[in-house]
């Protein structure tokens, strides 16, 4: 028997038991950050919106340097912090400021990142 989910058995030697017991600790890992992120959510959703300020702000600055002539934040560093849950913001400095619109790997790879962050928060609060 799974120790984490009680469900089926457990027969030490096979590989198919021993597969359905890792599957089974995968699911129930699952389980477990989405019900520790929906029991915080007020605390996720501030993380979430700082992300998205701290990106936009990013974007934004970059805009104000490339204008001056000064030391530029790399592209690695906007794409990055748009990676960690800031794509919204960092779409919101693409359309505000006007910074970034004609690169084909921010065009391509903003909408993306923003989708993919959307579809992981929707399914930590429906599924979890």
């Amino acid at each position: 028997m799974c120790i984490l989910c009680e469900a089926g058995s457990f027969v030490k030697g096979g590989k198919e038991d021993q597969q359905y017991n890792f599957t089974c600790l995968k699911e129930s890992a699952m389980k477990t950050i989405c019900h520790f992120i929906r029991s915080r959510s007020e605390i996720f959703l501030v993380l979430f919106l700082l992300a998205n300020l701290i990106t936009f702000a990013l974007f934004h600055s970059d805009k104000k340097k490339a204008e001056k002539k000064a030391f530029r934040i790399p592209e690695s560093n906007l794409l990055g912090f748009s990676a960690l849950f800031g794509a919204l913001g960092g779409i919101l400095g693409m359309l505000i400021c006007h910074h970034k619109t004609k690169k084909l790997k921010f065009l391509v790879l903003m909408p993306l990142l923003a989708a993919v962050q959307l579809l992981v928060i929707y399914l930590v609060f429906a599924i979890g």
